[in-house]
């Protein structure tokens, strides 16, 4: 991102080529908070909507692609504020090798989640919709993504891209939604099916024949 009232005057350029580098590096993933991300639209139509208070971001799923990417945008010197976020240890290690500074600007805790969580949906179902900071993913449609994914009427990166759709912002994360997707398919066939119920001797509401 660049900073407003700075540097914003020719970042247009200086995005378009992170959308380029993160592209050749085939990133999973590439979105501006203003448009949404690469699972909703194609990467040509984000480089065409990028302005100069853009937000852009992008994802990988491999480290060392994830390495050289960085090494990438350190050579190409597009004068952007770079922020790398995921898990604090794995990420000082990379810093470290990539000589970067050793100490996080932003470290985040979750200090779990507090009242009427029996009203929450499904912890696994949290796990997805979690991932759109402005909830914009429902749970519901979580649950149809799943069931979709069960009777194999859609891929499980189809059910990522469905979900990823929402998502204004982009950050949702299309890769790991659909690894969870698969675990939850996975889980739910695992399940002992509960067999039916028995049948009532009488209708229930019914009234009683006995009675006059």
């Amino acid at each position: 991102m660049a900073a407003k009232g700075v540097n914003e005057q020719n970042s247009r350029k200086a995005f378009r080529r992170f959308v380029k580098l993160a592209t050749r590096r085939q990133a999973v993933s590439i979105g501006d908070m203003r448009q949404g991300c690469s699972a909703s639209r194609p990467v040509k139509d984000l480089i065409d909507g990028l302005s100069p208070t853009s937000i852009v971001h992008a994802l990988f799923a491999d480290r060392d692609v994830l390495k050289l990417f960085l090494k990438d945008l350190a050579r190409a010197e597009l004068g952007l504020s770079v922020t790398v976020s995921g898990l604090l240890e794995p990420l000082q290690q990379l810093s470290k090798e990539l000589e970067l500074t050793d100490s996080p600007h932003t470290v985040s805790y979750s200090l779990g989640v507090r009242g009427r969580i029996d009203l929450l949906p499904d912890l696994r179902v949290r796990e997805i919709t979690s991932m759109c900071g402005h909830a914009l993913v429902s749970p519901a449609l979580v649950e149809q993504a799943v069931d979709e994914l069960a009777i194999g009427a859609l891929t499980a990166d189809q059910c990522a891209r469905k979900l990823a759709a929402p998502c204004l912002c982009g950050i949702f994360n299309p890769y790991r939604a659909a690894c969870l997707l698969i675990e939850m398919v996975a889980e739910r066939s695992r399940q002992p099916q509960t067999p039916d119920a028995e049948p009532d001797a009488e209708p229930r509401g019914q009234p009683d024949s006995s009675q006059p």
